[in-house]
């Protein structure tokens, strides 16, 4: 025998289960973007000992960038690149896994 529904409960039901897969694929989503991050596993770039080429190879970087940057030296953090004008927050936190200042 056929369950029969009352009138406005299929809607219902509908509309619960379609609020459980879009808050799954909010979850889902918040889950996979938080494992995007880059993790590098080669050695980070001293800023400190690194050639005019290895700092242009970095993202965001360009010669008139890289030279500021030897002209700049010795560096205590690498977060004064922030401090000294070189970088916006923004950029640093985006390479800021690739470099060291040794």
């Amino acid at each position: 025998m056929e369950r029969e529904f009352m009138p406005g409960e299929y809607q219902m039901e509908h509309k619960l289960l379609l609020r459980w897969t879009v808050t799954g694929m909010i979850a889902a989503s918040l889950v996979f973007a938080s494992g995007c991050r880059k993790k590098s596993t080669e050695p980070r770039l001293d800023i400190n000992q690194a050639t005019e080429a290895q700092l242009n190879a970095l993202d965001g970087f360009s010669p008139k960038r890289s030279q500021r940057v030897i002209q700049l030296r010795p560096w205590d953090s690498t977060h004064q690149l922030v401090e000294k004008g070189i970088l916006s927050q923004v950029e640093f936190e985006r390479i800021s896994e690739e470099i060291t200042a040794r």
